[in-house]
């Protein structure tokens, strides 16, 4: 996708890296691998700022979902936002704890507070 995204925008030359065609032109914030996931995050914590369901409710279903979605083909088991947002983390190397609770790849635990 990210290949066809500088084609059609025209920043990527015949042979030429991808990432660097968008770093050198429109910034890496544009770049679809980057844009896209950071899109799917923000909304997930604007949602669950928004959201008059309770916080054990919603880590209930966190952890049925984050089992439905381990693994290698985990996109083709992904059926929503929560879903997306597991995904996402997990492609990032990142342990999807609890819907405001993350670990990165260095074991660090980031608490986030939506509201």
């Amino acid at each position: 996708m990210r290949q066809n995204f500088a084609k059609a925008a025209q920043i990527k030359q015949a042979g030429g890296c991808t990432t660097t065609a968008y770093a050198t032109t429109v910034g890496l914030g544009k770049d679809p691998t980057i844009s896209i996931r950071v899109e799917v995050l923000r909304s997930w914590l604007e949602t669950l700022g928004r959201q008059e369901i309770p916080m054990e409710g919603i880590c209930r279903a966190w952890e049925r979902i984050s089992e439905i979605v381990a693994g290698p083909s985990r996109w083709s088991k992904v059926r929503g936002p929560m879903g997306a947002v597991i995904a996402t983390l997990q492609d990032l190397n990142w342990r999807p704890v609890q819907p405001t609770v993350w670990e990165d790849q260095n074991g660090l635990r980031w608490e986030i507070n939506p509201r």
